[in-house]
């Protein structure tokens, strides 16, 4: 009986370990691909803040008459 509790206890321990292990690349895998994400955002705003500077600038230089 002893032996059974200390087999079930050591697949037990296995067993955690494995799943402590898998929560681990999980979590890394969501921290990877939120950190993916947030830099895909962060390069769309810089390219949609240029568009909308290179507008405002086309629209004064158009107003007051400036041209290329």
């Amino acid at each position: 009986m002893e032996r059974l509790i200390n087999t079930l206890s050591k697949n037990f321990s296995n067993w955690g370990r494995r799943a402590l292990v898998q929560a681990g690349d999980g979590l890394a895998s969501l921290r990877d691909t939120a950190v993916d994400n947030g830099n895909l955002l962060l390069c769309k705003a810089r390219i949609a803040f240029a568009d909308a500077s290179f507008t405002t600038l086309k629209a004064i230089r158009s107003r007051f008459g400036a041209s290329r």
